[in-house]
């Protein structure tokens, strides 16, 4: 009996273990779907910059979900914390810097991106 409480308790942590992966493989494929999907809608808005405004949309919200499923698979979350950290915190670089006229550009963008408003072209150096 006591090895088939062993085998019991080894078969748990699997099912346990491979739920968690595959929940974590969900949420990375789920985000790759919904940034192509914003991309998308992005691309077909036919403003000016829109394309690079995709290719950012994409990126940002792939790399969320990424950090969101590799938490849910177990993965060391101060690794995944650092990381996302470091991305948010080199976008705060501009506004450190003291570069007041691309903060305001990148300020603009980025409301335009949170309110959906593409009227105003983004301007195209701010993303080459």
């Amino acid at each position: 009996m006591m090895g088939l409480e062993m085998f019991a308790g080894q078969l748990e942590q699997f099912i346990e273990f491979t739920t968690r992966v595959a929940v974590g493989l969900l949420l990375i494929g789920l985000g790759v779907y919904l940034g192509n999907v914003a991309a998308k809608f992005v691309r077909d808005s036919g403003n000016q910059g829109a394309d690079q405004l995709a290719t950012v949309a994409r990126v940002a919200i792939v790399i969320f979900a990424g950090a969101m499923g590799l938490e849910r698979m177990g993965l060391s979350s101060s690794i995944v914390n650092v990381a996302f950290g470091s991305l948010l915190g080199g976008l705060g670089n501009p506004f450190r810097m003291g570069r007041s006229r691309y903060s305001e550009t990148l300020t603009g963008a980025l409301r335009r991106i949170v309110t959906l408003e593409f009227r105003d072209p983004i301007p195209p150096r701010l993303f080459q």
